[in-house]
């Protein structure tokens, strides 16, 4: 039977001293004749330490595991119908990041980052808004950490910012609890734009990895969701193949197109929110009625 408890006591924790775990009573609290005492169990989901607990009760659809023995009776799913969650504890966190005057916050993300890097929908952004309905993903408040940190000016060490930490905690904390969608991807995928703006290595080639490989999960429903689904796996080629450009012996993480694979739609009418036809990226000829936009020009230009 052990003799050591499997956490520090009451008073060391708030001394932030080192504790020795004796039971009944630890070496400390023996010295200064105080009372010892050590968290149970049941309270980890309250303490300082443990904000992550409510996280890691998983979404309110898990995913299934039996995806990789029998990927034919999953495979017609949505991840909307899979895991993505309302639970409301990753709101609760990223809004504690999140004081931000939203059109102006809008609007300085598109200048800033959406013009270079246009996955996102911003109907679709303000429809989901801050103050959001119970059936919004909980990754979407995550997803808003992540583009302000994206725009606002880090410190003399971007790796040490105050949002970069409690961005890649929240996006850790819901990988951790199984959750997945759409949103978590573009999360991810904005944390490698980050990364990669600043020299934070190995940390980008790490995340762009997990990006692509959750979202080789996605399946989206409606032209808007698979236009945005797609848009975000071009981001992610895109900040792959920049990342490894002049880097000889690393795989990429996101493979190369298949040849039936789409371009983005033009940039405007994506912002328009106008559903237009998708240019095939092999196509032999580029119709008279599509402009491509930048972002398809500058995606089709990193085919190997």
């Amino acid at each position: 039977m052990s003799h050591e408890a499997p956490q520090a006591c009451t008073a060391c924790r708030r001394l932030k001293r080192r504790c020795s775990r004796n039971l009944p009573i630890c070496s400390l609290c023996r010295r200064l004749g105080k009372d010892c005492e050590y968290p149970s169990h049941t309270s980890q989901g309250s303490s300082s330490d443990g904000w992550t607990y409510g996280l890691f009760q998983g979404p309110d659809h898990p995913f299934p595991p039996q995806f990789f023995l029998d990927q034919d009776l999953h495979s017609p799913l949505h991840t909307t119908q899979l895991s993505w969650s309302s639970k409301p504890e990753l709101k609760f966190h990223a809004l504690k990041h999140l004081d931000v005057d939203t059109p102006t916050f809008y609007n300085e993300y598109a200048s800033k980052v959406h013009i270079w890097l246009p996955m996102l929908t911003g109907k679709r952004l303000l429809d989901d808004g801050i103050e959001s309905s119970e059936k919004t993903d909980a990754c979407h408040f995550v997803l808003l950490l992540c583009m302000k940190l994206c725009i606002e000016k880090p410190n003399d060490v971007p790796s040490k910012s105050t949002s970069y930490i409690a961005a890649k905690s929240l996006c850790a904390a819901a990988e951790q609890a199984e959750y997945l969608s759409l949103r978590l991807v573009q999360s991810l995928v904005l944390l490698t734009f980050y990364e990669i703006c600043h020299g934070i290595q190995p940390a980008a080639f790490m995340t762009i990895s997990k990006s692509a490989r959750m979202g080789s999960l996605i399946d989206t429903p409606t032209w808007t969701a698979s236009e945005e689904a797609r848009r975000t796996w071009w981001a992610m080629f895109v900040l792959d193949r920049y990342m490894l450009m002049d880097i000889n012996g690393l795989p990429f993480s996101v493979p190369d197109p298949a040849t039936e694979e789409l371009l983005p739609v033009n940039d405007i009418d994506w912002d328009t929110g106008k559903a237009v036809a998708s240019e095939s990226l092999y196509t032999s000829s580029i119709s008279n009625n599509t402009v491509l936009g930048p972002f398809a020009s500058y995606a089709k230009r990193q085919i190997s």
